[in-house]
């Protein structure tokens, strides 16, 4: 279950990532943002309630982040293609680890139910 806490992560790292590669305010910053509110939001549910659901929402998160510099044109720009393959697919390998930690979870679940 240590991949929730790896979602934390990796929402911090989007959220800080236009400071850190010294992005233009624009639409790189903006993107970064938005992507890192998102795996925070999509990492919560998880904490607050166990689910498949969330694992594939980090899988559809990553998936966006590795097409987005070829679906936005910013191709040229390294860090921005760097940032976004890479942590792309680190998120859907959580997404896939959160889906897993799901399906755990559940099993438990309906065996202590009986």
């Amino acid at each position: 279950m240590a991949s929730k806490y790896v979602g934390f992560l990796l929402a911090a790292w989007y959220l800080t990532a236009p400071i850190v590669w010294g992005y233009p305010m624009g639409f790189l910053w903006w993107h970064s943002a938005v992507l890192g509110g998102a795996i925070l939001v999509v990492t919560v549910s998880f904490h607050v309630e166990t689910n498949r659901l969330s694992g594939w929402g980090l899988i559809a998160v990553g998936l966006y982040s590795m097409l987005s510099p070829f679906l936005h044109s910013y191709l040229p720009n390294a860090q921005g293609l760097f940032n976004d393959l890479v942590f792309g697919v680190l998120t859907i390998g959580t997404g896939a680890a959160m889906g897993g930690a799901g399906i755990a979870h559940w099993e438990e679940k309906q065996a202590a139910l009986g």
